[in-house]
Order: C-alpha cells, then structure tokens, then sequence
C-alpha cells in the first residue's frame, strides 16, 4: 500500500513540475499562447502589426494597418483662381497653393518664358477651375498637387506642354495622364513650338 502511494506521489510531482515548465514567462512582445507581436512601418508609412506564431512562417493578421496621419483632399476642388505664382503653381481665393501635376516649367532666362506667362496667365487668372487632387494630394511644403481644368474643357497642364511652353515630368505616384503629357511633348518638339524653337 504504501509502495503505491510514493509511486503515485512521485507521478502527481511530475506532473507537476512539467506542467510548471512550460508555462514559462513570455518575452516582450509575446502573448501567453505564444504568439509574438511584430509592429513594423513600410516604405508609404503604413503601420504594420502581424502575429508571428511559434511555428515558423505561420502568422495570423490582427488589426486593420493604422496609416501614417496625413492630410486628405476632397474628390474634385471647385474655386477661383487669385494669382499665378509661377508656371508651375497657382494660388486660389480661399489661399490654397496648386502645383500642376506632371509638368517642369522653362528657366526664367529662356526667350520662351514670358510668352509662357502670358499664356499662362490669360488660361487661368481670375477664372474658376476643377482641380483633380494626385493620389498623393500634397508635396513636401503642403501644397496641393492637381491637374486643373478651366471649365471642364481645357485642361491646363496639357494645354502648357502642347503648346511647348512646359516639358512633361512625372510625378510618382501621381502619373495619371504621364502618356498623354509625353506625347503631347513630343509633338510640340517636332513643330518647334514654345521653348523647342
């Protein structure tokens, strides 16, 4: 009796204590099932959280991906324009500055850019346009990118490269209508037009 009582004493230990091995502490990071939070950032600032699972290579998702905090544009921006700032940028009544999307403006040394200007000026100064916001809406100094159209028939940053007083310049990832400025350039160079005289 009492041999089957230390041998049912020592299983009961063992038990035990292996039940107490393998709750081991989790490290930083890992849940009490093992999984292993990972949060990482991608290339657009895009945060990632990914559960990685003991078994290598097996994951599960968790939370939807929080965006980095930027600002937003709506679909399509009506309003006046105020002032031409330059051959690449407009300002509108409301103060907002609109950089055309896709073009490079002339030196201001070349014999082309103020004829540029005046062109420039007579489309769009005091008139009110449609602005088509990029996919990436803003650049670095918080302007907004956007091609704009003069009542929804001229379109100005193709207006500005088919007439040679603008060169085409895409603006990743805002490449919509890259094609038709490339064409539309190279059109303008075969006919000597604006600044390809």
């Amino acid at each position: 009796m009492t041999k089957y009582c230390v041998i049912t004493v020592l299983f009961i230990s063992l038990l035990f204590y292996s039940l107490a091995g393998a709750r081991k502490k989790s490290e930083p990071g890992e849940t009490k099932t093992g999984w292993k939070k990972v949060v990482w950032v991608d290339e657009k600032g895009v945060r990632h959280v990914t559960m990685v699972s003991p078994r290598r290579g097996h994951r599960k998702a968790t939370a939807k991906p929080k965006k980095a905090p930027h600002k937003s544009a709506p679909a399509v921006i009506h309003s006046k324009v105020s002032k031409i700032l330059d051959m690449e940028s407009i300002q509108l009544k409301d103060g907002r500055v609109v950089r055309y999307i896709g073009i490079k403006a002339p030196p201001k040394d070349n014999r082309a850019h103020k004829k540029a200007m005046a062109f420039h000026r007579k489309t769009v100064k005091g008139k009110w346009v449609n602005i088509l916001p990029g996919v990436e809406p803003y650049d670095n100094d918080g302007s907004l990118w956007g091609f704009v159209f003069v009542n929804r028939m001229t379109f100005v940053n193709a207006e500005l490269i088919k007439n040679g007083y603008a060169m085409s310049e895409p603006v990743e990832p805002n490449t919509e209508y890259r094609i038709l400025f490339e064409r539309l350039e190279n059109r303008a160079q075969k006919r000597k037009l604006g600044i390809w005289k």
